[in-house]
């Protein structure tokens, strides 16, 4: 074997090449130490020590299997050494929309006649939603419309007479009175009857439906249901522990697993950093305290399959990827904190 001790002439040696030079010199050692143990036991003197064949057999297949074992330690310590691996920090979240929820309340108070979509029911802007107080609503106005046609009628003939002098002025102006208060009346049952339809203010898809039955007494500003807008981007609110918090970057991208759909058969999702919060929230129900990181899904998986449907609510794993790490890092980082802490005592 060649002696690595032997000096070269060109020092010029990169850090791979002296660490690589190091565990060669330490092999070397080993197995000269494997050689000198050998050629002990094989001298004359010691001949008498090997009585049995068998013996020097399981002595020279201990020593094969020795060498095995440290270039085996000293391959793996060189692999942890060189290869790298992606930090990676874990937190729960849950989908939300990107935009706000609109909300759809009914205009005035009344009896709910016809329910006109089922939750999850994908809708457009101005589609009929609800039908409140329809028939009470189309005779108000009707009878406000007949008031309004029958208070012009008289006006123009009390305006006939005052002309001929047959009538008093003081007769047509509470006529003209009388008109407008119908007037007033009549754009108010108008009103009231376009807004007996509630209709969606968006394109989107329902996501609650707080009405459960039709005949259901609804009173006004109540809400409805709730749409969640079309076409909108997916964002997974995640809840990040605030020792990993330093490890988590706008612009990382992250791993991210629906509860909902096997990641076995799916896959897991794309997804990118978008904000990060500055300081902690504190969830008094589990008395947790953490960092929210928004996370925005940019996985085509979700358009390409109809069978993936991505809802408000959905609860997730989201895998953040951070820096990449030495695999030795890992079992010495440990040793390190501990020799600190030692240290610090």
């Amino acid at each position: 074997m060649r002696n690595p001790f032997k000096k070269k002439e060109n020092n010029n040696n990169t850090p791979f090449q002296g660490i690589a030079s190091f565990f060669l010199r330490l092999f070397y050692l080993i197995n000269r130490m494997g050689e000198y143990i050998a050629n002990y036991f094989l001298t004359i003197e010691n001949q008498e020590k090997i009585t049995e064949i068998g013996q020097f057999r399981g002595f020279k297949r201990s020593f094969i299997l020795l060498n095995i074992l440290i270039v085996t330690v000293i391959t793996l310590f060189l692999w942890s050494f060189f290869a790298k691996t992606d930090q990676v920090v874990r937190a729960d979240g849950t989908v939300i929309p990107a935009s706000k929820i609109q909300l759809v309340q009914s205009s005035y108070g009344g009896v709910v006649d016809k329910i006109l979509v089922n939750l999850s029911d994908d809708v457009r802007a101005g589609d009929i939603i609800f039908e409140i107080d329809k028939d009470q609503s189309l005779i108000n106005y009707e009878t406000a419309k007949e008031e309004v046609t029958s208070r012009e009628r008289k006006v123009k003939i009390f305006e006939k007479l005052l002309a001929s002098g047959s009538e008093a002025e003081m007769t047509i102006i509470n006529e003209k009175l009388l008109l407008a208060e119908a007037k007033r009346r009549y754009i108010e049952a108008e009103k009231r009857y376009n807004s007996n339809q509630v209709k969606s203010p968006v394109d989107g898809k329902i996501s609650t439906v707080n009405v459960a039955t039709i005949g259901q007494v609804v009173g006004t500003g109540e809400l409805l249901a709730e749409v969640v807008p079309k076409d909108q981007d997916l964002i997974i609110e995640a809840q990040v522990q605030p020792k990993d918090i330093a490890k988590v970057k706008v612009g990382q991208k992250a791993k991210i697993a629906f509860s909902a759909f096997d990641s076995a058969i799916y896959g897991m999702f794309e997804g990118e950093v978008e904000k990060v919060a500055a300081s902690t929230t504190y969830q008094e129900e589990s008395n947790r305290v953490y960092y929210t990181a928004r996370i925005k899904v940019i996985d085509n998986k979700i358009n390409e399959n109809d069978k993936v449907i991505i809802q408000s609510g959905m609860q997730s794993t989201v895998s953040i990827i951070g820096n990449k790490q030495r695999v030795i890092s890992y079992f010495l980082n440990p040793i390190k904190k501990l020799s600190q802490e030692a240290y610090s005592e």
